[in-house]
């Protein structure tokens, strides 16, 4: 099977490539329907890289019929009842990774057609078509490949997290990326998701002792979102280059191969993790005295 460029073009299908017209063009809500429905996502708003915002329910790309048919709708279908269930299964990463995945480029993909000033007329978009390419390249693959009979040899590619926060948290959403570094956290309900999309799996042994000492606790919705700006700040540390091999044959499934080396870290700086931790929390990192070393937390 052969895999085409990531090439984000404006004529053409940016899950497969082919060139939109009239009858193959379909508009794939980047942020599903029924999510949209469940947590009472219609009115509320996704915060863009210029920081202007946008509707969930119009967040949406233009697929071509064959990748917002069978095999998408499939994968939503799957996620969906994944999500619902409450349980997430380590089988069950693979799914979501690859939703997450099509939620992150198709931000992605609108930011490439939206323009940074809409004041301004023939001016320049909020991102430029060749965008962090080579990176962007490796979550295409694992999208372009995806089916349920893929075989992975090592490490997944990604670090995948799953939280569980408090039935007693007014807030039952909360959403972000970010598009330096290939980063995606979500909650919905009781259940907070973070990914590191292509991380090598990096983080999956850097974090796992943290990870496995609150993965059954029961935690605070300032508590979720300073885990995420914890793996947010882990992942600016990385000094290592991630490695994949996807071989396939004609067809579909493939087998990706993760061939990454030795995973190394940045040292921590803890100013610089209390600016990541302030972006996430809204908590005054400078209103508290605290010794030094210390690092604020709400754990």
């Amino acid at each position: 099977m052969e895999i085409p460029p990531l090439l984000f073009q404006k004529d053409k299908c940016p899950v497969c490539g082919v060139v939109l017209t009239a009858k193959n063009q379909t508009k794939e809500h980047i942020f599903p329907q029924w999510m949209l429905k469940a947590y009472g996502l219609y009115d509320e708003h996704l915060i863009l890289l210029n920081g202007t915002t946008i509707p969930y329910r119009t967040v949406t790309v233009p697929f071509c019929q064959k990748c917002n048919g069978t095999r998408f709708s499939m994968l939503e279908s799957t996620v969906k009842a994944i999500m619902e269930s409450g349980r997430i299964k380590r089988a069950d990463q693979y799914p979501i990774v690859i939703w997450l995945i099509k939620i992150y480029l198709g931000i992605r993909n609108l930011e490439q057609r939206l323009p940074m000033d809409r004041r301004v007329k023939n001016g320049d978009n909020i991102l430029p078509d060749n965008f962090f390419e080579d990176q962007n390249q490796v979550m295409y693959t694992l999208l372009q490949t995806y089916h349920p009979e893929t075989t992975f040899k090592g490490d997944f590619p990604w670090s995948f997290f799953t939280y569980k926060i408090s039935s007693r948290e007014p807030e039952d959403f909360w959403f972000a990326d970010n598009f330096t570094y290939p980063f995606i956290t979500i909650r919905l309900g009781q259940t907070g998701i973070i990914c590191l999309l292509t991380d090598g799996g990096g983080q999956y042994h850097s974090m796992r002792d943290m990870y496995n000492s609150l993965k059954r606790k029961a935690l605070k919705g300032v508590q979720f979102r300073e885990l995420a700006a914890r793996h947010l700040y882990q992942e600016t540390l990385r000094d290592y280059i991630p490695q994949f091999m996807t071989v396939t044959g004609e067809d579909l499934p493939a087998t990706v191969v993760n061939r990454t080396g030795v995973i190394r870290y940045k040292n921590f700086n803890i100013p610089d993790y209390h600016n990541c931790l302030e972006k996430f929390t809204g908590l005054d990192t400078n209103g508290y005295e605290l010794t030094d070393g210390a690092v604020l937390t709400t754990l």
